[in-house]
Parts: C-alpha cells; structure tokens; sequence
C-alpha cells in the first residue's frame, strides 16, 4: 500500500512536471519549484521579457519615425527641386523659404543642394533601428537559452519520476510474486498437513 501511495505521489508530481509549458508566460505563471530552478532563472527571465517588450515598443516607435522622415525626405527633395526651379525663374540671393540672404544666387543654390537635414536624420534613425534590433536579438537568445536549460531540466525530472515509478512497480511486483510463491507453499503445507 505504502509503495502504490508513493507510486501515486510520483505519478502526480509527474503530471504536474508535464503540465508546465516551456515558454516565457508558462514559467513565469507556475511553479516551477520540482524543476529546481533558481529563482534568480526565473528574475532574469521576468527582466529579459521586460526587456523584449520594451525594445519591441521602441523599434515600433522609431520605425514609424523613419516612415515619417522617408515621407519627409520626399517632400524636402520635392522643395529643393521647387526652390532650385523658383530661383532659376526668379534669380535672388534670398532664401524663398527662410529669407535668410546668401552671397550671391549660386551661394543660395547650394545650400539648397546641399541640404541634408533628413538624410542625416534618416541615417541617424537607421542606425538606432539597428542597434535597438541587435540588442533585442540579444535578450531573445539569452530567453530561448534559459527556456532550453529549463527544458532540459524537465525532462530530467520526467525521467527521474518515470524510473522512480518503474522501480515502484518492480518492487510491487516482485513483492506479488513472493506472496504468490508464499501463498503456493503454504497451501501446499496446509494440503500435506490436510492428507495425514
């Protein structure tokens, strides 16, 4: 009785072990105490998920920026050619969009050109996209990592529950089979003792 009981015990730690899910919300909603890992796992596990929401959210937000510059851009070098064409058809050294007055009309021509406002920026935004995805890429291999640890983890324990449980079953078998053995004699003394 006392080795079903255990069997029993085994059995449900084995159904709780199989019931967690592997992932980031699975582990971070259940118990993962019978998995023996480190509650510190689990801290950096919440952290880096924080983490992974957070860069998500600001590369969105600079993504939706460089839409906006590259929508810029286009209209900045709509202006250009429509200041360079004004100032072809009307020859000044002041600026028609900033009245600011130049040396002389090719002076104002190129620093119209030359202009690069939105392609610094548009540059600039690139750059913190990229850096933004890398570190992101960072912290979601730093997850899968400690989610392969904690699956490995797992199915050690599932292992050590299931041999737990089939040496159980040995013992209650050979313990069957020894009372059957036993059983077997004794009716064979009763049945002699019986025949005297």
């Amino acid at each position: 009785n006392i080795d079903l009981a255990s069997i029993d015990a085994r059995q449900f730690d084995l159904d709780q072990i199989k019931s967690v899910e592997i992932s980031v919300d699975g582990l971070l909603s259940n118990d993962t105490s019978f998995l023996h890992t480190d509650s510190s796992i689990i801290f950096e596990l919440s952290e880096l998920r924080s983490k992974s929401i957070s860069y998500t959210e600001h590369l969105n937000s600079l993504l939706t920026v460089q839409d906006a510059l590259t929508e810029q851009s286009s209209t900045i070098k709509r202006l250009v050619g429509l200041g360079l064409e004004h100032i072809s058809l009307h020859p000044t050294k002041i600026c028609p969009l900033c009245t600011h007055e130049h040396l002389d009309e090719e002076d104002l021509k190129g620093a119209i050109i030359s202009n690069s406002f939105v392609s610094n920026a548009l540059q600039s935004h690139s750059k913190m996209i990229e850096n933004t995805f890398i570190l992101k890429e960072e912290v979601e291999q730093r997850i899968k990592g400690i989610l392969a640890e904690v699956s490995k983890r797992k199915n050690q324990a599932t292992d050590n529950i299931r041999a737990t449980i089939r040496q159980l079953e040995e013992k209650i078998n050979k313990n069957k089979e020894s009372r059957l053995h036993l059983n077997a004699k004794l009716s064979n003394a009763i049945e002699k003792m019986s025949s005297r």
